[in-house]
């Protein structure tokens, strides 16, 4: 039977969450222990709470600031669906408050109008 008995090559041996040991065997046929990196959390929306797609799950600080964000408005921060609403809210704000405008306009100027009648 194979002896595959490793020694531990860090100090601390308790076998926590960030301790997560992986086992390797090298080229001359030894078998030893790696220390396995957590990964961190993969970036999500602050809206919907879904994962932000096209940005790696690593470390931000070890990205550049390109590699951080996504090539849109609000990327990085809001995912592709939750900014497709936002645009949309806004755009039938902007129509809302429009029709609002031309609305008041024509209230008033039917407001002229119908002095200058009894003017008469």
């Amino acid at each position: 039977m194979a002896d595959c008995r490793v020694t531990c090559r860090f100090h601390s041996t308790y076998r926590t969450r960030s301790k997560i040991v992986r086992y390797k065997r090298t080229p001359g046929n030894r078998l030893t222990s790696l220390r396995v990196k957590k990964l961190p959390n993969a970036p999500h929306c602050a809206e919907t709470g879904k994962q932000i797609h096209g940005i790696p799950r690593v470390i931000p600080q070890h990205l550049t600031r390109q590699q951080r964000k996504v090539s849109r408005p609000y990327g990085g921060k809001l995912c592709g669906s939750a900014l497709r609403a936002h645009i949309l809210e806004s755009f039938l704000n902007e129509e809302n408050q429009a029709l609002r405008e031309i609305a008041a306009q024509t209230a008033k100027t039917a407001k002229q109008t119908a002095g200058k009648g009894h003017a008469k």
